[in-house]
C-alpha cells in the first residue's frame, strides 16, 4: 500500500514539474504538500562506500543489478589508446551507425560537404547493422579520407572506441548517424580551436522534430581556463583535443555513456571556448537511443555508469573539486532520478537515494556548497531524508 502511494505522489509531482516548467517556475509550495505525503519512513543508508565490484552482496547494488537482462561485467573508461598519429589530420570525425538506413546519407553528406580548409578523416563504424545501412556505406568505400569499421552489434560506447582505439587527428568530433552537421561547422569549431589552443570547443544546435526545426540550445563565445559547467553532457556538437583521449575510453555495456564527459573529461581541460554558431542539428528518433533509454529496466544504468566512473576517476589520481562536486548536485543525482522515475519503482528510489548519499560522503566528503538551488538537495543527502530529496530534485532550476 505505501509504495502505491508513493508511485501515485511520485506521479503527481512529476505533473507539477510539467507544469511549472511551461509556466516558468517550480510550483514549490504544490511541490512540498506533495512530498510531505511520501511514506515517512526512514531508509536505511549503509555506512560502506560504494564499488560495482560487490554486486552480489551490496544491499543497494543487488537488486539494482538483477533488473538488467543478463549479468555482465560492463567496462571501465580506462584504457590506453594510440595518438603516434594523430597529426596525420586535423580533425577526425567519429560516426558510430547502427541500423539507421534513412539517415546514414544525409549525415555523410553533411560531413563530405563542408569543404573545409582543414584535413579531415571520417571514421563510420558500421556497429552490426542489420537494415541496409551497410549498403548505403558501401557508396562510400572509395572515398578519399573516409574509413569504414565492420563490427559485431557490440553499442554505441564500442563503436566510438573501435575508432578511439587508433586516433589519427589533432582533434577528434563525435557525430551520431541519424543527426547532421550545418554548413561551415568544421571551419568555425577548428579556426577557434586552434586560434585559442583550446581542449574543447562546443557550438550551438537545432532540434529537428518531425519535419520542423526548434531552437536548441545556445551560449555565447567565451573563453574559460577551467571547466565551469558550461558545456553540455554530449559528446557530439564540439571538437575535442585528441590527448583528451590517450588514456580514457566510452565506458563499454552502459547506457549513458556520455557521462565520460561530466565526469571525466571536462575536469581534465583548461582551455575550453564555446561560441554562439548553430554548427549541429540534434534529430529526434523516437526509437533511438536518447529516447528509449529510460523506458526499460535499464534505465538503472544511469546510476550504474556514474558509479564506474567515480570510480575510474579515483583509480586514475583523478582529484574531485568543487566544480565536480556542484556537477554531481546539479546534473549526476536529478538527471538519474529524472530517468529512474520512468521505471515506476519506488524501491529504486529507496536503493538509488540510499547510494547517492553514500557516494557523497565516500568522494565529498569536507565538500559544501554555496549555491543555494543546491542546498536543498546537499542537506537532504547528508541527512538522509528522502523527503527532502524528491523536492529539491523536483523544483531544481
Amino acid at each position: 500500500m505505501k509504495h502505491s502511494l508513493e508511485y501515485t505522489i511520485i506521479r503527481l509531482m512529476l505533473l507539477v514539474r510539467r507544469v511549472g516548467a511551461k509556466m516558468g517556475g517550480s510550483l514549490w509550495l504544490l511541490q512540498r504538500i506533495l512530498s510531505s505525503l511520501l511514506p515517512a519512513d526512514d531508509i536505511d543508508v549503509a555506512d560502506e562506500p560504494v564499488h560495482l565490484s560487490d554486486d552480489d552482496n551490496d544491499t543497494d547494488l543487488v537488486p539494482l543489478v538483477a533488473m538488467l537482462p543478463a549479468k555482465k561485467r560492463n567496462g571501465s573508461c580506462l584504457r590506453d589508446n594510440d595518438l603516434s598519429h594523430k597529426d596525420d589530420y586535423d580533425l577526425e570525425i567519429i560516426i558510430p551507425a547502427y541500423n539507421v538506413e534513412q539517415y546514414i546519407d544525409q549525415c555523410l553528406q553533411s560531413v563530405i560537404n563542408q569543404r573545409s580548409k582543414y584535413k579531415c578523416l571520417v571514421v563510420v563504424i558500421n556497429d552490426g547493422s542489420t537494415d541496409g545501412t551497410r549498403q548505403h556505406l558501401a557508396n562510400y568505400e572509395n572515398c578519399p579520407d573516409i574509413e569504414i569499421i565492420d563490427q559485431k552489434n557490440a553499442g554505441l560506447a564500442a563503436a566510438r572506441n573501435a575508432a578511439l582505439r587508433h586516433i589519427r587527428g589533432r582533434y577528434v568530433t563525435f557525430v551520431d548517424s541519424d543527426d547532421w552537421l550545418l554548413p561551415g561547422a568544421v571551419d568555425v569549431l577548428m579556426d577557434t580551436a586552434t586560434q585559442h589552443d583550446a581542449d574543447i570547443v562546443e557550438g550551438c544546435f537545432r532540434l529537428f522534430i518531425g519535419a520542423r526545426f526548434y531552437p536548441g540550445y545556445s551560449h555565447p563565445f567565451e573563453v574559460y581556463d577551467c571547466w565551469t559547467g558550461q558545456l553540455q553532457g554530449y559528446a557530439c556538437g564540439k571538437v575535442l583535443r585528441a590527448e583528451l583521449f590517450a588514456h580514457v575510453c566510452f565506458p563499454e555495456g552502459y547506457l549513458f555513456e556520455d557521462t565520460l564527459m561530466t565526469l571525466i573529461l571536462f575536469p581534465r581541460c583548461h582551455r575550453i571556448v564555446t561560441i554562439p554558431d548553430d554548427i549541429y542539428v540534434y534529430r529526434f528518433n523516437p526509437v533511438g537511443i536518447t529516447a528509449t533509454a529510460g523506458l526499460s529496466p535499464r534505465a538503472v544504468e544511469s546510476l550504474l555508469v556514474t558509479i564506474q566512473l567515480m570510480e575510474d576517476g579515483a583509480t586514475s589520481g583523478q582529484q574531485t573539486s568543487q566544480q565536480t562536486y556542484e556537477n554531481f548536485l546539479l546534473n549526476e543525482v536529478p538527471n538519474t532520478f529524472c530517468t529512474i522515475y520512468s521505471l515506476h519503482s519506488p524501491s529504486v528510489n529507496h536503493h538509488v537515494f540510499a547510494i547517492f548519499c553514500r557516494l557523497l560522503r565516500q568522494y565529498y566528503e569536507g565538500y559544501t556548497t554555496s549555491d543555494p538551488h543546491l542546498q536543498p538537495l546537499e542537506h537532504a543527502l547528508l541527512t538522509k531524508n528522502y523527503r527532502a530529496c524528491m523536492l529539491a530534485v523536483m523544483t531544481r532550476h
